[in-house]
């Protein structure tokens, strides 16, 4: 049992050391400039705001402007675990959780102020939630998936295809 608890703690921390070390380098692309400045709102209502904060926090920079994006990386593997967990067991869910903080284009995308990284994290949350409510629908799990239902398109706009 503390085996598969210190694993996930490497998870985790290898998780935040793959999205968080260097954060700052590197220009601005031009949708994390748009991102940054405020200006995305045709495809998101709630992350520009949530990086413009993070600016008035951390100062005008290129860290600033992309570290809700690896905060919500990494949120998506920590729920991505916990999904698993849920259905499955707590191994398979550790060797999901390995692989989903490994993968390449999950890491470039948390590491960037692109929309993509919400977006995921969205769907992972709606279902999340969404199978919680179907195995127990306590009040307390249908208000989170009422939260999450209602926040999700507010990150992205195309993930109000997932109401389709």
């Amino acid at each position: 049992m503390k085996k598969l608890n210190l694993s996930l703690i490497i998870i985790t921390l290898t998780t935040v050391l793959l999205r968080l070390v260097n954060l700052g380098v590197g220009d601005l692309l031009n949708d994390e400039a748009k991102t940054a400045l405020g200006i995305d709102f045709p495809h998101s209502f709630l992350l520009p705001q949530i990086s413009l904060l993070s600016q008035k926090i951390f100062g005008f920079n290129e860290f600033a402007v992309r570290l809700p994006f690896a905060l919500l990386g990494v949120a998506s593997v920590l729920l991505f675990y916990l999904f698993i967990k849920k259905f499955f067991n707590k191994r398979l869910a550790l060797w999901g959780a390995a692989v989903f903080a490994l993968l390449p284009g999950n890491i470039l995308l948390s590491r960037s102020a692109f929309l993509d990284v919400a977006l995921v994290f969205g769907w992972l949350a709606v279902l999340y939630f969404w199978f919680v409510c179907e195995q127990d629908s306590r009040n307390k799990n249908l208000l989170y998936l009422f939260l999450v239902l209602a926040i999700t398109p507010f990150l992205k706009i195309q993930a109000v295809y997932l109401y389709i």
